[in-house]
């Protein structure tokens, strides 16, 4: 029966036989075209706990095609690609997320970071419109503040860097002094802005 086998195969990923739970899932998945859906994302799991980044897309594909993923599939398949560094793959992944539920800061970030290892030197400003938007959305929310204090920093400190090495100094010192004043003592920020000093 399908069922014994996704126990099975369950039963062995909770104790930790993560390759025997695989096996033991796939057999399932092949048995039970009605519930694969849901192995499909068991075994994405399974995968991305075993780095076998290429094997987890796969099943997040299939779930793609048979019209069952959610959000979080999108979200979990981007990551898969970022750490495969195929960061295009990755920012069209996350790029769903934005579609599925705007409201949702983590698909601002993620774009964000996958089009920032796209434009490693900031030269072409891919990772400013992300950036931008997910400051935005963050300072207008004072919960979304408080739980997102490291993401906000780093929007900050990515547009003050983007503005800076653009020689567009005004702008650059909008986002260092924001930098400061959240973190009196941050020296990327008391460098920049020195430096900045009569430009």
């Amino acid at each position: 029966m399908p069922l014994d086998y996704t126990y099975y195969g369950r039963i062995l990923s909770a104790n930790g036989k993560d390759s025997l739970a695989v096996e033991k899932l796939t057999i399932a998945a092949q048995k039970d075209s009605l519930g694969a859906a849901e192995l499909y994302s068991d075994l994405a799991t399974l995968y991305s706990k075993m780095k076998r980044y290429p094997d987890a897309i796969a099943m997040y594909q299939k779930k793609i095609a048979m019209g069952k993923a959610i959000t979080n599939d999108y979200f979990r398949m981007g990551q898969s690609y970022y750490n495969l560094k195929e960061f295009g793959k990755a920012d069209t992944a996350f790029s769903n997320i934005i579609t599925a539920q705007p409201n949702l800061i983590a698909g601002y970030l993620w774009r964000a970071r996958s089009n920032s290892n796209l434009d490693p030197d900031s030269k072409l400003g891919l990772a400013k419109p992300f950036y931008e938007e997910l400051a935005t959305r963050i300072e207008a929310d004072t919960l979304l503040i408080a739980k997102n204090p490291k993401e906000l920093m780093e929007a900050y400190k990515y547009l003050g860097f983007y503005y800076y090495q653009a020689k567009d100094y005004p702008n650059a010192r909008i986002w260092w002094e924001k930098v400061k004043s959240r973190d009196p003592a941050d020296k990327q920020a008391e460098d920049a802005l020195k430096d900045m000093k009569g430009k």
